[in-house]
């Protein structure tokens, strides 16, 4: 009996693996849903009195209707190809900025420094058919701590 071949492990974690990714494909790309599919969502646990941090944007259109529905977004992604390619794609956006940074370890941003950080594809993975009682648990359960993206959300009734 022979051993099947596997895959070659996809580097995901690897900035390289994303830039050769994007410049490929540099089109807008959603993993599972766009903006459209999640803005009522987003309407309901989101505030936009208070910037919101996204995490591993990609080339999304998520960014792009918050900023056109008035949010405040700092968008971070591990490649620098991807962020520059939407930096002069959404260039007319005041509210949406765009930063290289790997959400594992985010030492540029203060502890507690925005009202809600978004992770679209573990966002989208929790969504059970837009039946969302997953996000008042997970978003309140966050702790401030400086070793990932969660030192940065504020805690509730900041």
């Amino acid at each position: 009996m022979s051993v099947p071949k596997l895959h070659p492990t996809v580097r995901y974690a690897e900035p390289d693996y994303w830039d050769s990714r994007y410049e490929r494909e540099p089109s807008l790309f959603e993993w599972f849903f766009g903006h459209t599919a999640l803005r009522r969502i987003i309407r309901a646990y989101v505030s936009k009195k208070k910037t919101v941090l996204q995490v591993g944007c990609g080339t999304s259109n998520m960014q792009e209707g918050m900023a056109k529905s008035g949010y405040t977004v700092i968008n971070t992604d591990i490649s620098p190809v991807v962020i520059e390619q939407m930096q002069k794609r959404h260039a007319q956006y005041p509210n949406l900025t765009y930063l290289v940074s790997d959400c594992r370890n985010m030492p540029e941003f203060r502890d507690c420094q925005f009202g809600h950080v978004i992770d679209k594809g573990e966002f989208e993975k929790h969504t059970d058919r837009f039946d969302c009682k997953w996000l008042p648990r997970h978003c309140g359960s966050w702790q401030c701590n400086r070793s990932s993206s969660h030192s940065c959300i504020q805690h509730a009734g900041s």
